[in-house]
């Protein structure tokens, strides 16, 4: 090389590295491939011409570019790495996996490779391999050096956030908080993680470090509807109605969706106040007609204000669409079929009607059976969708064998606080 042509290609290449830190890739790519030209053997040049390449979304030509440099230089894991990684990108994740095995065969324990190698396996739903390749690269890091470890944090955090997600999906809440917490600890600013971190404390029933955790997750990105939902339920579940209400008028009612008028018809519910408990999960059937719980929260609401035939009706609906997306069965919403259907058949045609009692009847009929369900939920710190659903149920079957009649109750009755006293004792 003439030394005219290194001063070309020192110029060159201080401006694409100036293009590179300024994001400007076209530039850079210009710079990149006159540098090549100048220099085709330079293998330093051609792996920045590929990485440019790949933030520029030029996937095709990167692929080309890496592929070259794992013939030219066969012992180095780098680029077989980076030939995944364009797939990975476009999420072709079978050919990203194939690419990824290469380059683990030439460094086995590549962190890196290893993290996103799992998340590519839960792409394909191959959630058994996801979970293993995970997990190789938490344990994969722990045996490193500490400035190797350094480098590889942040995917060593989000395999731990990954390994949370899974367990707390399969009901594993008390495995997913380890991980999450990991997760949490390495990235304490990223909104998904304390979201996800938060949910588990939830199910955990660790309340005051729900509400801390999805109060910073709102921090970071104030006003997402799913943060505040669960936030709004972290303080239902504390018994703090008011404030969820709060956090729950700070989604708009445009932006409220399906699972947010549940989750608040649900609360209404819980509080005995039928009338806007019907309103919203009438509206969340309306927007989201197949999904089986809300159906399953419609009828238990509209059987709390003595809608049966509309009760039926939308466990019979519950039924159906479980079956028809999951092809499962709805033994719960079977079960409260059978229960709506015995008591239209024992109830007086004055008592059966299709549209709801007035509030005030409505709360007094049912207000004892409800009540006793939030008791219950207090005293054992535990809340979650359908159980609430199950509790209100089961309760209600005691209410209809003990007052067949489903008549109001007297005005002289003993106040429910008294009651609910005397029974603790």
């Amino acid at each position: 090389m003439t030394m005219n042509t290194q001063l070309s290609n020192t110029s060159e290449l201080e401006r694409a590295t100036q293009a590179i830190k300024e994001n400007r890739w076209t530039d850079a790519i210009t710079d990149l491939r006159t540098a090549h030209e100048r220099a085709p053997d330079n293998c330093d040049i051609w792996g920045q011409l590929g990485f440019a390449l790949s933030r520029n979304e030029q996937y095709g030509e990167a692929i080309r570019v890496f592929e070259e440099l794992a013939a030219k230089e066969p012992a180095s894991p780098k680029w077989p790495y980076m030939v995944g990684y364009q797939h990975y990108q476009q999420k072709a994740w079978a050919r990203a996996i194939e690419w990824f095995e290469k380059a683990l065969k030439l460094r086995p324990g590549y962190v890196k490779v290893l993290y996103r190698k799992g998340y590519a396996y839960l792409a394909l739903g191959q959630e058994q391999e996801g979970i293993e390749t995970l997990t190789s690269c938490v344990s994969s890091w722990v045996k490193m050096t500490p400035a190797a470890q350094e480098t590889e944090r942040p995917s060593y955090g989000k395999a731990h956030f990954q390994l949370g997600k899974i367990y707390l999906k399969k009901g594993r809440a008390f495995k997913a908080r380890g991980h999450l917490q990991i997760a949490a600890q390495i990235d304490s600013k990223d909104h998904d993680v304390l979201y996800e971190l938060g949910q588990c404390y939830l199910q955990l029933n660790l309340l005051d470090d729900a509400v801390r955790t999805l109060q910073t997750a709102d921090q970071i990105k104030p006003g997402t509807d799913y943060v505040l939902d669960r936030l709004a339920q972290a303080h239902a579940q504390k018994g703090e109605y008011a404030v969820a209400e709060r956090v729950y008028r700070r989604i708009p009612e445009h932006r409220r969706r399906p699972f947010v008028l549940q989750h608040l018809g649900m609360m209404y519910l819980e509080q005995g106040e039928h009338q806007k408990a019907l309103r919203h999960l009438e509206a969340a059937a309306k927007k989201q007609p197949d999904n089986h719980n809300i159906h399953y929260a419609l009828g238990t609401a509209q059987e709390a204000t003595g809608q049966l035939r509309a009760a039926h009706a939308s466990y019979k609906r519950a039924v159906n669409c479980r079956k028809t997306k999951y092809n499962l069965e709805f033994k719960q919403a079977k079960d409260a079929i059978q229960r709506a259907t015995e008591r239209l058949a024992a109830a007086p045609p004055a008592e059966v009607r299709d549209t709801p009692k007035n509030n005030e009847e409505s709360s007094n009929r049912t207000t004892s059976h409800v009540d006793l369900v939030l008791l219950a939920a207090k005293r054992n710190r535990a809340f979650s969708s359908m159980s609430l659903l199950l509790s209100v149920a089961k309760s209600r079957v005691k209410a209809h064998e003990s007052h067949s009649n489903l008549r109001s109750p007297p005005k002289d009755r003993e106040p429910y606080m008294s009651r609910l006293r005397r029974r603790q004792s």
